[in-house]
This record gives C-alpha cells, structure tokens and sequence, in this order.
C-alpha cells in the first residue's frame, strides 16, 4: 500500500474543504454587533450575572412665580433605579475532528487561518441564534401578513418607534431578510435621493437610511427563524437597548487528540460563554415584521 504523503493530504484539504469555507457561504450576523453590551460587572465563567441599571424619567414640575412663599418650593421625587440581569448561562461552541495533526498544525500558523475563521462564524451563528430567539414584542408590535414590506408599512413602524418614545441614540435599525430587504430596493419613495439620506456606514456594514430606520440586508436563519412559515420573509426593527447581551471577553480555543478515547485523531473546539435578556420595556423597543 502506498504511503499517504503530506502532499497527499494538502491537496484532499483543499478539495472537500474549498467550498466548506468559501466566505461567500457563510451568514452575516449584524445584529450581534447592533445589540447593546454595556452592562455592570464581568462575565469571567458560567453562570455568572451582569446588570443593566437604568434610571426611571423624573416627572419634573413647573412652578408658577407669583412672589409668595410658595415661589421657593418644589416638591422632589423618590429616586427609582430599574435592573435587568444577564446571566451567562450558555455556551456556544463550534468544533472539528481531524485525523492528522499536520494539516491542523498547517491551517493554524497560516496568517489567516479558515478553521479558525470558520469556528468562530459557528459560535456567532450559534449566538446570532439564541438573540433572534428571545424577540418578543408587545402584541401590537408583531406585524403579521406583511407581503411586502412598502412604504406605507414602514411608515407605520416609524410611528410605533416615535409613539413609544424610543431613544434617537445611538439609533434605530432594521434588519431585513433578502425579500424584504428587495422590496425595500424596488420602492421608489425609498430609493429615489430626493427622498431619503442614503447609505451610512453601520458596523462596517452599508446601511440603507430609510425613514429614520438604518436598514441592512439579514439573510441568517435566525432572522428566518420569526417567521413560523419557512421561506416568508421576516424582519426585526429595534432600538439596540431592546436587548442586553454579555458574553467573555475572548473565545477559548482548545485541541487534544483522541488517544484517550481509544482513537486516532485530533479535536479542535472554540466556546464562549455568554447570555442576554430583552431589557428594560425592551418589548416596546422593537417590532417583528413576517409574512404569515
């Protein structure tokens, strides 16, 4: 039997592996870089908890200035704080077996390496995931039946945004499906220059500015996953402080080889462990749009 060479090996790498991590095929996740992480305390292992501490509005009070005693009173309100707790209690993991450590060896000292580029859009994924699954607007506030997503219709999101007072920083987002994200495209009052401000740069995405809205192209499947038909479209639009997520600072790699399993070969994981929580009237603070 002929000896299977390291040029043997490269070369079956690079045929079952080239489409496995052509970039082209791997999902963007642009609402894990939009939801909000500023929170108090450090996430340094599982089931540990982090709070989002806000202060309730003051009323305030305006006095009427009619030289009496009265022109030096006011009447102060009790100090009320709100919290939101984010516990990380998940772990999101992607991971490898390989049979020789060579090809492993050769792939991680590369400058960039695609297992380790590839691991980690599985754990975003994973994360981008669990963030879509915790969308959970007040009643009013998941659309339904939505064909297509005009005008008309985000303009009544708009006004959902201003009627429930949503903070104008650090803005608001849409993210839309392919299908929405066309309709969006064919509109002509939202395409025509007359009409809108076109194309900020979001996160390093290209966002498309439409009624106050910073709308960027969502092709995930957790996105997909609001929609309880499979192939609608879907769509989420939100202030970023609907939704709190912390997580590690930094991803663990970890690699053993399988011997003490009684196999040969190698194991390649990345985790991070992290958790998230809608926040504080969070589910006044976005809108589900899907076509069922």
């Amino acid at each position: 039997m002929a000896e299977t060479t390291l040029g043997d090996v490269q070369n079956q790498v690079k045929k079952y592996w080239s489409d496995l991590f052509m970039p082209e095929l791997r999902e963007n996740n642009p609402l894990i870089a939009l939801v909000d992480k500023t929170y108090e305390g450090e996430i340094k292992k599982e089931g540990d908890t982090v709070y989002i501490s806000q202060i309730v509005k003051a009323a305030g009070e305006t006095i009427v200035l009619n030289g009496t005693a009265t022109d030096n009173k006011f009447t102060p309100e009790t100090l009320v704080t709100r919290r939101v707790a984010v516990k990380a209690d998940r772990r999101f993991v992607g991971s490898y077996k390989f049979h020789d450590l060579v090809d492993l060896q050769s792939q991680i000292t590369a400058e960039r390496s695609e297992i380790r580029e590839s691991l980690l859009d599985a754990v975003s994924t994973q994360i981008n995931n669990f963030l879509y699954s915790l969308t959970a607007p007040v009643a009013a506030q998941a659309l339904t039946g939505v064909v297509n997503l005009d005008a008309a219709t985000l303009k009544s999101i708009r006004v959902i945004a201003g009627k429930q007072k949503w903070f104008k920083m650090p803005g608001w987002y849409g993210l839309l499906s392919p299908d929405y994200y066309g309709d969006v495209m064919d509109e002509t009052k939202l395409t025509s220059s007359d009409f809108v401000n076109d194309q900020p740069l979001v996160g390093g995405e290209i966002a498309t500015r439409r009624y106050g809205f910073n709308i960027i192209e969502d092709n995930s499947d957790g996105l997909a996953s609001l929609s309880p038909t499979p192939g609608n479209p879907s769509a989420i639009f939100f202030h970023p402080a609907y939704c709190h997520m912390a997580t590690q600072m930094q991803a663990r790699f970890k690699i053993s080889d399988l011997h003490a399993n009684e196999e040969f070969g190698y194991l390649i994981s990345v985790d991070v462990i992290g958790g998230a929580s809608i926040g504080i009237q969070g589910d006044k603070m976005h809108v589900s749009v899907v076509n069922a």
